[in-house]
């Protein structure tokens, strides 16, 4: 025993038993330090649970996860975007140069102009729709939502949301617009024919 320290309680020494009071009170602790270990498990179990009910949502409709940065614009893209689009999975933010670069020269314009009018309140939701290069060359439509969440100055805090590849249901309404085109000018012909 070390001379110099001194005891840990007036007329206790540590190679005897606590007393009764001390002795009590460290039980106490102990049981509500269990106690505490288990509440924390319990909710790491639930958000295993949670995150795992999310990943097979999002494997079972092919929706990809985003976030923007709000400075500096760079995006985060979840695995599902990567493998909607053929590309290897990078975790590495995707620098504002390098989104645009995939995305159609005719909707770059109109999908920056959809963030900005967001961010900056001019509409209540964030929802887009445009064309990203997939790496076989291919075009495809997506539809993007997102939400921003804002610090008590207003200052954006985070800004994330889903992306999903809308490219058949687009080819569909494409057709069906067609479709209706060429019913109109048939009918319009009808009476030039009688």
């Amino acid at each position: 025993r070390d001379r110099h320290r001194p005891p840990l309680s007036a007329g206790w020494d540590a190679g005897q038993a606590p007393p009764g009071d001390a002795l009590e009170a460290l039980t106490q602790a102990v049981v509500a330090g269990a106690a505490q270990l288990a509440r924390q498990e319990q909710e790491v179990a639930r958000l295993r649970d949670v995150q795992e009910r999310l990943e097979l949502a999002l494997h079972a409709t092919v929706v990809g996860l985003w976030e923007l940065e709000p400075v500096g614009g760079a995006r985060w893209w979840s695995p599902e975007i990567f493998a909607m689009l053929g590309r290897p999975v990078d975790d590495r933010p995707l620098p504002p140069e390098a989104w645009r670069s995939l995305v159609h020269p005719d909707d770059c314009a109109a999908a920056e102009g959809a963030i900005e009018q967001y961010l900056v309140g001019e509409v209540p939701e964030h929802r887009v729709r445009y064309r990203l290069l997939h790496l076989g060359g291919a075009w495809l439509w997506v539809e993007e939502v997102g939400r921003a969440t804002r610090q008590r100055q207003g200052q954006i805090h985070r800004f994330a949301g889903t992306l999903i590849d809308i490219t058949e249901r687009q080819r569909g309404a494409q057709a069906l617009a067609e479709h209706r085109r060429l019913l109109r000018a048939v009918i319009d012909a009808i009476p030039a024919a009688i």
